[in-house]
């Protein structure tokens, strides 16, 4: 899973720490209606990370795998933004492909369209889109080089990991260091 792994963890390091990372948190301005109104539209339009969360949770449980463990506290010192899901089942052994498929099945279900999927010799990656959410799914093995925070001390791990982002991430929502 060299390849998917290694992307994984960068997409998680952007969206940790630069995709979610900055911008305006400020309100909208609130002096002309029309942008008040437009701005209660948008965030109508946009999926929730409860949302979303909830998406995961159903595909997980499509294929069999077990209750997903999100990353609410810390990952690198920072806290998950409002803008990012970031989750995993551990496993004993590598992810049987074809429950892992029926994982991104019940996404499609769930209107996320699959942009994208490589098959390696260690493991299946997907890339999903809803509305502005992007989601990895990663279903397989990767070494302690790949993933330290999930690997340490193990030499490799097996799991079915999940990545999202929403693409305006900065505009309504920051990374906030842990206290």
């Amino acid at each position: 899973m060299r390849g998917v792994g290694r992307a994984a963890v960068a997409v998680t390091a952007v969206m940790v720490l630069g995709g979610c990372g900055g911008g305006d948190t400020a309100e909208p301005s609130r002096s002309a209606e029309s942008s008040a109104g437009e701005a209660r539209k948008a965030r109508k339009a946009v999926a929730s990370r409860k949302a979303v969360r909830g998406d995961v949770r159903a595909g997980a449980a499509a294929g069999n795998f077990g209750r997903v463990k999100f990353g609410d506290s810390t990952f690198g010192g920072i806290r998950p933004a409002a803008c990012a899901v970031v989750g995993a089942v551990r496993l004993d052994t590598a992810p049987d492909r074809e429950a892992a498929a029926e994982v991104v099945a019940e996404l499609k279900d769930r209107q996320w369209k699959e942009q994208w999927h490589q098959a390696e010799k260690t493991g299946d990656g997907w890339f999903l889109e809803k509305g502005d959410w992007e989601l990895t799914v990663l279903a397989g093995t990767v070494t302690e080089e790949e993933a330290p925070e999930l690997a340490a001390g193990q030499g490799g791990a097996n799991l079915l990991g999940f990545y999202g982002v929403r693409r305006n991430c900065g505009a309504s929502g920051s990374a906030t260091p842990a206290p």
